[in-house]
């Protein structure tokens, strides 16, 4: 495994740590107060996000495998094109194959990024306007707990692949 592909997943974890801890030192009097504590959970959300891409890359790496996986269904087939399996892609499937699992949480939580409430794709079509969504599916808290949980697991797998 490249220890630069985890450094970058590390980093990835890391960065999310730090713009949560951010969110408690907004002013919650400044008048972009909802501005700047969306924008710092969506920033700690994607980089929670970009872990787990980053990981998936790790793992096809460690496959022996020439591609670069955005999706555990890539590298599902690529392994299946070469009658292969490996029990850390097997977990990550379990994981979204649970619609309630911490994984299919930030998946979901991810795509959700960039989709609209109905009532906002009106405002949406002048281009000059942001669109601030009051409506947030996941929090703080758990985007904390997310990370955290996607960290240990990263953790877990990494000390199998060495044993591997």
């Amino acid at each position: 495994m490249s220890a630069n592909i985890a450094s970058l997943v590390n980093q990835q974890l890391y960065h999310c740590e730090l713009l949560l801890k951010q969110l408690d030192q907004l002013d919650q009097q400044s008048f972009d107060f909802r501005a700047s504590h969306q924008a710092l959970l969506n920033a700690a959300l994607y980089a929670s996000f970009l872990a787990y891409r980053g990981f998936l890359q790790e793992l096809a790496e460690s496959c022996q495998l020439q591609i670069r996986p955005t999706v555990l269904a890539e590298l599902v087939q690529a392994l299946e094109h070469e009658s292969r399996s490996h029990a850390c892609v097997a977990n990550l499937q379990s994981l979204i194959d649970q619609p309630d699992s911490w994984l299919q949480q930030l998946l979901n939580a991810e795509q959700q990024l960039f989709e609209q409430a109905p009532s906002q794709r009106k405002a949406a079509a002048n281009p000059q306007l942001i669109a601030l969504s009051v409506n947030r599916s996941i929090d703080a808290p758990e985007i904390r707990e997310l990370n955290q949980t996607l960290k240990q697991f990263i953790a877990l797998q990494r000390e199998f692949l060495q044993e591997w």
